[in-house]
This record gives structure tokens, sequence and C-alpha cells, in this order.
């Protein structure tokens, strides 16, 4: 090839003529580089995210799949099984005599029978039918039956009550089982100063001081427009009640005419 300047010949692969130092125009001779356009990589950057978000969901449907039996709590095979049971057990039932049932209501009636034993011996009462020698004395019972479920229920619920009472930290249950019963006040000091009488029950197991006493204060209107709070710091023995007297809330608003208080806090005797 030969420079487009001077006209000396110039090798194929050199950049610049030896002669004149002019570009060979070999730069220029390298082919341009295609851009990719912008609409290309977002529309593969798009398909990626679509395929990931697709394997995600196969993903989750399989977990959901596998574990979906276990959600309910017990398996199919266990609710089978329990079904079983209980169409056994009515089997049973059904093919008891008139005798039987009434033989399992009188047990019902024994001192210390259990809730379920008392429900099942209403159960058996009134299975028998009133055509048989039997159903006379189940007429009787079934009354029976009925006031001692009643009298199991309150026994049992409050024994329920009792443990969960138990399980509480000391403080909880004192609060939760001191209540102030009674209250009355009055204003004094030329109507701006709140006296009142508190009773306070103290149902708990443990020795109770230092009461903070709040009382929310409302116009006639019923719009609340004042609190009062105080500590009595007096002792209310365990399974006791305790009446305090002239006790001192404050200064309240003129326009005070209601007044409701609670028991915010309170400590226990160590």
């Amino acid at each position: 090839m030969f420079c487009g300047t001077c006209g000396q010949s110039v090798d194929s692969i050199a950049s610049f003529c030896n002669r004149c130092g002019a570009p060979s125009g070999r730069a220029n001779s390298r082919p341009a580089t295609l851009a990719v356009p912008a609409a290309a990589t977002g529309a593969r950057l798009g398909v990626t995210i679509l395929v990931v978000l697709l394997a995600a969901c196969i993903l989750f449907l399989i977990l959901f799949l596998y574990f979906l039996p276990h959600l309910g709590g017990a398996s199919s095979s266990e609710r089978t099984k329990a079904a079983e049971q209980r169409a056994h057990e009515q089997s049973l039932f059904v093919a008891m005599t008139p005798q039987q049932h009434l033989e399992v209501a009188r047990a019902a009636l024994s001192p210390g029978a259990p809730l379920a034993a008392i429900v099942d011996g209403i159960r058996n009462a009134r299975a028998i039918p009133s055509t048989v020698p039997e159903a006379a004395e189940a007429v009787l019972l079934e009354p029976k039956l009925v006031r001692a479920e009643r009298e199991a229920s309150v026994k049992a619920a409050k024994q329920a009550e009792e443990d969960r009472l138990a399980g509480l930290p000391p403080l909880k249950r004192a609060m939760e089982q001191t209540k102030l019963t009674n209250f009355t006040w009055r204003k004094e000091g030329f109507g701006s100063v709140m006296m009142a009488d508190f009773t306070i029950r103290n149902d708990s197991p443990f020795d109770v001081k230092d009461l903070v006493i709040r009382c929310t204060d409302a116009a006639p209107s019923g719009t609340v427009i004042d609190h009062n709070t105080r500590t009595v710091y007096e002792i209310v023995k365990a399974h006791s009640t305790r009446t305090f007297r002239n006790v001192s809330m404050g200064f309240i608003q003129s326009q005070a005419q209601r007044s409701g208080c609670d028991i915010l806090g309170l400590g226990v005797v160590q």
C-alpha cells in the first residue's frame, strides 16, 4: 500500500508513513463495534427475573405440598383411627341393655365422680327407652345428674382458675386478687379537696402494702376533667378486707360531680 500524503510505499502492517509520518489509515480499518440496544438488555434482564420468580414459586409449591399433611395437627391416618374408635364406641353404646345404661347412670352419682363420668351418666340415662321398666328410675336420676354436672362444672372451673393463679408471680397474683370493693367520696376544704373512704379486699395468699389508688373525676356532662392519685401506705393482710377512711386525694376540680377509683399498683410484703 502507498501513503496517501506523499505517495511513499508503506508496509501493510505499519500505522504511519516512514517518510512523512502521516497515519497510514490502518487504525481506521478496524471494524466498528456494534452497540447492543438498551431495550434488548432490559428484555434479557426481565426474562432472568421471570425465570427466578417462577423457580421460587415452584419450590414454594413443592414445600407446601410436602408439609400440608402436617399443618392440620393429626395426620390422615390418625384421624381415621380416631374416627374408627368413635364408631366402635358408638356401636358398643347402642348394644348396651337398659339395665347396663341404668348402672352407668347410678355410678355417675357416686361421691367424687368426675365431670366426664357424670356427663356420660346423663347420656346413658337418656338412652333408656320410655317403654322399658328401667325408664321410671332413669327419669328420677336425670335431674340429679344434671344438678351434679352443674356443680362439677363450677368446681372444675374453680380448680382451673386456682391452678392458673398458682402459676403467677406473687406480685401479679396479688394485683389480680386485690380489689377495691367499696368507695365513697366528698368535697371538703371549701369544695376544693377530695376526701375518700376505700374498702380493699385482698383474696391473695400474700400480704399487700402501699396501694396506689387513682380516681377519675367527671363533670356533670360526663367529660373527664381530672385525675387524683394517692398512695395508701398501709398493709392489707392476705385473705382479708380493710377499710381506709378520710383519705385525702388532693385538690379536685370545682365542677367534678362523679368519680371512680381503681388500684393502679401495690407491693407485696416480703
